[in-house]
């Protein structure tokens, strides 16, 4: 693996929306696209030119902006876990009406801190807010929220030591959060969820920014980021090992 934690002899092409280098094996799966609204791929200069503060998504719904300067290198982007972050800029509250979502990132975290965060206002200091995804003590932790506070929150049932890339999912079916380390089921969790929308917010999400609803740390996460995925529907698990196995030589998985 490469310093900057990719696989070598990648290299990223723009071939249709959803499609793959011509070098890669035509066996390679190619990403769910029914339900998708948001795709940021830091690899892909349609979305991340390199430089600048404006990630766009390759699906038209929101572009997000970036908060000092967080460095970018071969694919992927550095969080500082001191002040950087990602903000997507739009509400997304029209493309996902409902309760139903999955989110996936591809991540490397190097220390603890909230990996993702939902949010009722494009901004970290005020307005409806939770940590979704977060690396508490060494161990990946997923939750949401519902209305007397936070989910049972899931504790990753498989070992996600730091420094190292992983594919972090979570679905929420109507019913019950499903959460996805590399395309495996690490655990699940059933209750209501209770969403910005419902409280008459829009919808944004932070990556790497701080959370004081948090699941035991709470801060900014010194990390990289390399995919982020939202849909507006509840990704079975045979479409979430999908998604895993067409994006996972990008990150020598």
């Amino acid at each position: 693996m490469s310093a900057s934690g990719f696989g070598g002899g990648f290299q990223v092409g723009s071939a249709g929306d959803l499609g793959f280098n011509a070098g890669f094996s035509a066996l390679i799966p190619m990403l769910v696209s029914q339900g998708l609204v948001l795709r940021y791929e830091l690899g892909d200069p349609a979305s991340y030119p390199g430089s600048g503060t404006t990630v766009t998504d390759l699906r038209g719904n929101s572009a997000a902006t970036l908060s000092n300067s967080p460095a970018y290198s071969s694919g992927c982007l550095t969080f500082n876990g001191t002040n950087q972050y990602l903000m997507t800029s739009t509400s997304l509250a029209a493309a996902v009406p409902t309760d139903v979502e999955t989110i996936s990132i591809w991540a490397y975290p190097m220390d603890n801190g909230v990996i993702l965060s939902e949010r009722g206002e494009p901004t970290l200091s005020s307005g409806w807010h939770n940590s979704t995804m977060e690396m508490v003590s060494g161990v990946m932790k997923f939750g949401m929220w519902q209305a007397s506070g936070y989910s049972p929150i899931i504790t990753s049932s498989v070992a996600t030591p730091l420094n190292s890339w992983y594919n972090f999912t979570v679905v929420y079916n109507g019913t019950k959060l499903i959460a996805y380390v590399n395309g495996a089921n690490v655990g699940e969790a059933t209750f209501s969820r209770l969403t910005a929308i419902e409280g008459g917010h829009g919808l944004f999400y932070a990556i790497a920014g701080p959370d004081t609803t948090n699941m035991g740390d709470g801060s900014y996460a010194n990390m990289r980021m390399g995919q982020f995925l939202v849909y507006n529907s509840a990704l079975s698990a045979d479409q979430v090992l999908q998604n895993f196995n067409a994006t996972r030589r990008r990150y020598g998985r």
